[in-house]
């Protein structure tokens, strides 16, 4: 999905060009004393004091932060808000603007453009930044043109476990419980739209693409907000927390393939020590601001996805780096429960590596054994994006005519209206992979067969509700 969300973004950013871009101490004491005041500046004022009612296990609310293993449909939705803010900050900056538009000119619309036309392009996009109507929605979709925006057939683990929990689900995944008076398990987030804040309140704060690093480039433009200490403050800002309120946490597949794809030994360490920093961050935030109950999520072995699992050099390393990232994050763990020992902090850590590690040894000990190497999806924009993603190409190819007969400039405004027409709808669609075996269902049946990954990086459904099962087994306990 990303081969299309990267050119995708190339199109909304060359329509900007003719439409609008843990402080450490030295010593152990010093360090206690920072952890102590992390997260305590957070305006709280104005907190939500809504709480469910009659959940399992005495349990008084339950929130998620974490990426797409755990995102309810919170990426998309943010996106659409992010789009404007992306434009401006880039069309902005004539040395991030110049390079993007000519590239995407050139590579991925195959025009030829000239400096003095390209001098022009950039002219008319600074000139049209104030189109502000602009609104971007991007979705997922079925072949029934029905939203699905999470990254898997039907609900991650953080979603079927508050159902468990007590709370209702969204209403395009099957199968789940329906509590009476149930309060809706939902998605939340903060957006930074150049500096104006756009809020929705919610309880499942994961967003896909999110990190503990800090990210360059354009995803860092994109997502640097919602890495996971930012997704704890939201929480804290967004409601009232009680003692019994629980937070479960998991990040770092994200993360671990950036360390996987970079062969410096600094770069890496700078990357793992971004992380595990940002993690204790974020569980500082939580805790000091009266969180007592965390279910932590290790990060599962990326060797094993379907993006890595055939490349036998990177498979060790990305493994060897899985094993790394999540000692470290287990010491840190460690390190804040012995500082916060006489709070009654209760952080669970939930082996998520090696629940998957399981899953993918005992599915080929059946005489049917599971497909753990393909995915059971594909992905492509929908007839109607692409007809007007054709129709964004023609009019950019026009304005370039326009331009060489002379014609510049061009009425600004007018050509924003018409780029917003052409993305206010970008659905991408979401198929059944052709090389499924039709003899084999996705899930499997009996205990054998089926399917595990969705796609070439997140686990189908059944393993999700697996996961889920274990964890609310663990708060049984």
């Amino acid at each position: 999905m990303r081969k299309l969300l990267t050119p995708l973004l190339g199109i909304i950013i060359i329509s900007a060009s003719v439409s609008t871009v843990v402080a450490c101490g030295n010593n152990k004491t010093s360090q206690k004393e920072l952890d102590k005041v992390v997260g305590m500046d957070i305006d709280k004022s104005s907190a939500s004091d809504e709480k469910p009612k009659n959940l399992q296990y005495g349990i008084t609310d339950f929130y998620t932060i974490g990426d797409s293993l755990s995102d309810g449909g919170a990426l998309f939705h943010a996106l659409g808000f992010k789009a404007k803010a992306l434009l401006d900050i880039i069309a902005s900056d004539p040395k991030t603007l110049d390079p993007i538009v000519k590239n995407i000119l050139v590579n991925y619309l195959h025009f030829n453009v000239s400096d003095f036309q390209l001098k022009n392009l950039i002219t008319l996009a600074k000139a049209i930044i104030g189109y502000d109507s602009w609104k971007i929605n991007i979705n997922l979709v079925n072949e029934k043109n029905e939203s699905r925006n999470y990254y898997n057939d039907n609900g991650a683990a953080a979603i079927w476990l508050a159902n468990k929990l007590g709370f209702n689900i969204d209403d395009t995944i099957n199968g789940a419980e329906k509590p009476q008076g149930g309060l809706k398990f939902d998605y939340g987030f903060e957006v930074n739209i150049n500096g104006k804040l756009k809020h929705k309140y919610g309880r499942n704060y994961a967003i896909a693409g999110s990190t503990a690093q800090e990210q360059s480039g354009i995803s860092g433009i994109l997502l640097n907000d919602w890495r996971i200490s930012e997704q704890a403050r939201v929480v804290v800002m967004q409601h009232k927390i009680l003692p019994n309120d629980l937070v479960m946490m998991e990040i770092g597949g994200n993360d671990l393939y950036n360390l996987a794809a970079t062969n410096n030994d600094k770069e890496k360490n700078a990357l793992m020590n971004s992380s595990i920093n940002d993690i204790r961050r974020a569980i500082l935030t939580l805790v000091n601001n009266g969180v007592k109950k965390i279910m932590f999520l290790n990060a599962p072995d990326i060797s094993l996805t379907p993006n890595i699992i055939n490349l036998t050099s990177d498979k060790k390393r990305a493994s060897e780096i899985t094993k790394e990232f999540n000692n470290k994050v287990s010491a840190t763990i460690n390190d804040i429960e012995n500082e916060y020992e006489e709070s009654n902090l209760n952080i669970q850590k939930y082996n998520l590596f090696s629940k998957f590690n399981s899953i993918i040894e005992n599915s080929q000990k059946e005489d049917v054994k599971t497909n753990i190497t393909d995915s059971t999806v594909k992905f492509d924009f929908s007839k109607e994006t692409k007809t007007n993603l054709e129709n964004l190409k023609n009019l950019i190819e026009n304005i370039i005519k326009e331009q060489k007969e002379g014609k510049f400039p061009l009425d600004a405004l007018a050509i924003g209206s018409k780029i917003e027409t052409f993305l206010k709808s970008i659905n991408i669609l979401v198929s059944d992979n052709e090389s499924i075996n039709k003899d084999n269902p996705a899930d499997p049946k009996d205990g054998k067969g089926g399917y595990v990954f969705w796609d070439k990086i997140h686990p189908r459904t059944w393993v999700h509700k697996e996961i889920a099962q274990d964890m609310f087994d663990m708060l049984k306990k």
